[in-house]
């Protein structure tokens, strides 16, 4: 949690069970990517730490990465191939965490990995919705060059377009204009 890789060292040494949460479910691997500590995250992938183990909420050490905006290990996770659409709760994935906080690099790695551009929560929302809800041009603009569904509402009716235009930012208004949004 606090990123000190020489304790984590002795503690691989030693035999430490690098899987084994408190009562939270929040392994080393999650605390280590949700606070960006990335070679304490790859000596816990070196010595074989479940990636795609969640916590309590059902998180991954992908999830905490991705909305946290740790790119560097969003990148390490990916390369290790966590699982890049699982979902935690009410069905938020990585991809909705990075868009909806605006975390362009992390958005930019998700898509390349492949990464389900329209998968809906269980609200109905997806990561151009939430991008736009929070005026995140970068993170509309990538998500449209991926082809999101433009026009798709989530199960109140509320379309991306109409949650960039109740909140006033021009910009992704704009853009999903140009993407011929409804």
């Amino acid at each position: 949690q606090c990123g000190h890789e020489g304790c984590v060292k002795l503690l691989l040494e030693a035999n430490a069970n690098v899987d084994q949460p408190p009562n939270d479910g929040v392994t080393s691997l999650i605390a280590a990517s949700q606070n960006g500590h990335e070679g304490c995250a790859r000596l816990l992938l070196e010595a074989n730490a479940s990636f795609d183990q969640a916590n309590n909420d059902g998180a991954t050490s992908l999830t905490v990465a991705s909305a946290n905006g740790n790119e560097p290990c969003v990148k390490l996770l990916l390369e290790a191939k966590a699982s890049v659409d699982q979902a935690i709760e009410y069905g938020v994935t990585s991809l909705h965490g990075a868009s909806m906080k605006g975390h362009e690099p992390c958005v930019k790695l998700l898509l390349e990995a492949g990464a389900s551009v329209d998968h809906e929560d269980g609200d109905g929302d997806r990561s151009l919705k939430m991008a736009s809800q929070n005026g995140h041009e970068g993170c509309v603009k990538l998500l449209l060059e991926a082809k999101a569904g433009v026009s798709l509402a989530d199960v109140g009716g509320r379309t991306s377009l109409c949650v960039a235009s109740q909140n006033c930012h021009e910009s992704c208004v704009k853009l999903l204009l140009e993407a011929k949004a409804s």
